[in-house]
């Protein structure tokens, strides 16, 4: 009923009501990404509670059929890289969440200006680690040879390692989604 009202006060139509709804909760996500590295479960199972509700009960809503394959399209496509461990599950959460309010058109919208800015987030940040090893690369290789020897590892197993870490960790997405997020809410409406 807030909503509703909400919207009439501010003229706005229920696809822009579910884009703005659904962009504060991915910037809440994107804060909680790059501060623990971890979106929580009540952000995205609420996303998508709240947009199968908001789109299937309200008279202003696109019905259960929009939010069911906005959330099925935000599942499925991030999936596979959640297997390939490319993505977190949150991640693949937070795009469901977000199709769940903007239906399956704007969710491929997402996703799609969602996967260029995040190639170019990876493009800079690998260019950014290679600058900073090429820097200390005689520390960096001191520190990696004792690990190696502590750990009983070879070198190479030690720096794969090292590296498969970094790259699953560093990486927060919340905030390039929600960029994504914004620059399609800003141009559509």
């Amino acid at each position: 009923m807030i909503m509703v009202s909400v919207s009439h006060a501010l003229q706005l139509t229920a696809p822009a009501l579910s884009c703005w709804v659904a962009l504060v909760a991915v910037v809440l996500a994107g804060i909680s990404d790059v501060r623990t590295n971890m979106i929580p479960n009540w952000l995205t199972f609420g996303l998508i509670a709240g947009g199968l509700l908001f789109n299937a009960v309200l008279p202003m809503g696109g019905g259960w059929w929009y939010s069911i394959s906005g959330l099925a399209l935000g599942g499925a496509v991030l999936l596979p890289l959640f297997a390939q461990g490319g993505v977190g599950a949150g991640d693949v959460k937070l795009l469901a969440g977000i199709g769940c309010w903007v239906g399956w058109h704007d969710t491929l919208a997402i996703f799609l200006v969602f996967g260029l800015l995040a190639g170019v987030y990876s493009i800079a940040f690998l260019a950014r680690d290679r600058m900073m090893a090429t820097q200390l690369p005689d520390k960096r290789q001191s520190q990696t040879d004792s690990r190696a020897i502590a750990s009983g590892l070879r070198v190479d197993e030690v720096l794969e390692r090292e590296c498969w870490q970094r790259q699953r960790s560093v990486l927060p997405l919340a905030p390039i989604m929600a960029m994504a997020m914004l620059i399609l809410t800003v141009l559509k409406y």
